[in-house]
């Protein structure tokens, strides 16, 4: 046994050979620290199966294989939960928020939506869904568009001084008239300043006093080409300033002549992770094919909804008599119902309303639908939920309690904690 010890650790340089006589008594006395320059032998799956590599070659391997967190939210489109609609508004110049945790932008004179993709050709193996980021087909603008994600300062500040890499799938609509995607890593140095200032800082070039304070870009990467039905794995690495306090992932394409029906670029499996070991990588002007680092593969998250309800929730009524809140009647005025969001939000959300639900008409349970829907006015949203006021055409006595309930109308609560 210990000569099979010492000879795998003569073979790996740990020790010299002169140092057997150590060995076969027990360890030597002290081992040298690692250098990176050791070498070791391994089956590399390659031809000859067995070459020596480096111990700082299969440090940056391990560290490049670690499936851990994924800094990004709804990174797939597939667990992305679409509250807002799977096709989102047009905008044509203002920033828009479509999936979950996901904003975008053009301009007046190129405009771009992102919706959801359900083809085939969109997905890969684990993926049924894509992010659809397309110019609006006539359109003759050429001006860059883009697609981001701001990651909140609470978070952002672990990110500090280190090495992050970021990399996603990207296929080529029909009609792709860009040849190259842009990939941005920004950060800046205030707090959750919201995608609007981004946006206004990115397209001027980073900084000034429309973006976010201290913007700047990270990473200001090109990758081409983009195959059209043909899906590619581009990266990017870069090193985080250490006095970042708030940090997003952008997402452009800059199209040319008149757009196409099918004028668009689908990502998918997007993410961003700590790579402490692709330092040596770090470009800032620079993008690869991912499998080259290598990169690590896509992990889901299992409470991935839970996430996203944390920056907005929707909850649409329904065709049953489903319950949605408790009731009490109050002495003079309306019943109030107290709603509990799925999941503590970010921040207090800011809360909008269409009318419809329905509660109790008269005492005994008889339903009545609501004629307004509105706040309480002796309550404020907090992040855990919030009490809202069913105004109805006549209730039951004071005091009485009961249930907000679908009611097969067209009623929407939404709370709304985003970074705009």
């Amino acid at each position: 046994m210990r000569k099979a010890l010492t000879a795998l650790m003569i073979a790996a340089g740990l020790c010299p050979a002169a140092s057997i006589a150590q060995i076969f008594t027990g360890l030597p006395p002290a081992v040298p620290p690692l250098t990176g320059a050791e070498q070791l032998p391994a089956d590399t799956g390659g031809s000859p199966p067995s070459i020596r590599i480096t111990t700082r070659q299969l440090g940056q391997y391990g560290l490049g294989l670690d499936p851990g967190q994924n800094w990004l939210i709804a990174g797939d489109a597939t667990q992305n939960l679409w509250q807002r609609g799977t096709t989102g508004a047009v905008s044509s110049g203002l920033v828009v928020f479509g999936p979950d945790r996901w904003a975008y932008w053009g301009t007046a004179a190129t405009h771009v939506v992102v919706s959801q993709d359900l083809t085939p050709n969109a997905t890969l193996p684990g993926f049924g869904a894509a992010y659809r980021m397309q110019r609006q087909a006539g359109s003759t603008g050429t001006d860059m568009l883009c697609m981001a994600q701001e990651i909140s300062s609470v978070n952002s500040r672990m990110l500090q001084g280190q090495v992050v890499e970021m990399d996603f799938d990207v296929l080529g609509g029909a009609n792709l008239s860009a040849t190259q995607v842009g990939i941005y890593l920004m950060t800046g140095t205030g707090v959750n300043e919201g995608v609007q200032k981004l946006a206004f800082g990115f397209n001027g070039g980073g900084g000034g006093s429309v973006g976010w304070t201290g913007q700047n870009r990270v990473v200001g990467a090109q990758y081409s080409p983009i195959f059209v039905g043909g899906v590619v794995q581009p990266a990017v690495v870069g090193r985080v300033p250490t006095n970042e306090t708030e940090m997003a992932v952008v997402l452009c394409m800059t199209p040319s002549g008149t757009a196409g029906a099918y004028d668009f670029m689908d990502f998918s499996a997007i993410q961003l992770r700590l790579a402490a070991g692709l330092a040596p990588f770090v470009a800032n002007f620079s993008a690869y094919t991912a499998k080259l680092l290598p990169t690590p593969p896509f992990v889901w998250r299992l409470n991935e909804a839970a996430l996203q309800y944390e920056y907005y929730w929707r909850l649409k009524e329904g065709a049953g008599i489903d319950v949605v809140a408790n009731c009490r009647v109050r002495a003079s005025g309306p019943t109030d119902c107290f709603i509990n969001f799925p999941a503590v939000m970010n921040k207090v959300p800011t809360m909008s309303y269409v009318t419809g639900f329905g509660t109790e008409a008269v005492a005994g349970g008889t339903l009545g639908p609501c004629s307004g829907l509105a706040t309480t006015s002796s309550f404020v949203p907090t992040q855990r939920g919030v009490s809202v006021a069913c105004a109805a055409a006549s209730l039951p006595a004071a005091g009485v309690a009961g249930f907000l309930y679908d009611y097969g109308g067209a009623g929407v609560i939404t709370a709304d904690a985003e970074f705009n």
